[in-house]
């Protein structure tokens, strides 16, 4: 009996090890806000560059041949000269891009675009997620 439970109890802790298929990772992130070109200040867009990568602690020949299509969304918090509110203004942008097999990384780019009389002085991003929606 001692025997089976030891047993049990292996292939319970084991077992996920065993099952692990690959996941997404996000590895970086760089956030670029480029000025007006025609003011000093403020900013019309910033670029938020993702690296991506699939893993695979196992490394199983069948993920190696599968297409991953990732989407990613970005909320970018925003603040404009001259504003009395603590609340950010915000926008919410997305992208996708597919990558071929595990064990690899890709890039990833958000662009989000200001349209505020007032000049925008301070850009964050307050949320980022990202998924595997599709497997080929």
């Amino acid at each position: 009996m001692k025997k089976l439970l030891i047993i049990c109890f292996l292939f319970i802790i084991t077992s996920p090890f065993a099952l692990a298929k690959p996941e997404l990772k996000i590895e970086d992130t760089n956030l670029k806000c480029f000025q007006k070109s025609f003011s000093s200040i403020g900013y019309d867009e910033c670029k938020l560059k993702i690296k991506l990568r699939i893993n695979d602690y196992q490394y199983l020949e069948k993920y190696n041949k599968l297409q991953y299509n990732v989407n990613c969304s970005a909320t970018f918090d925003y603040f404009t000269a001259g504003s009395f509110s603590y609340t950010p203004l915000r926008n919410q942008e997305s992208n996708k891009t597919t990558i071929y097999g595990t064990n690899k990384y890709d890039y990833l780019d958000i662009t989000t675009r200001f349209y505020s009389l007032q000049p925008v002085t301070q850009v964050k991003v307050s949320e980022l997620t990202c998924e595997v929606k599709n497997l080929y």
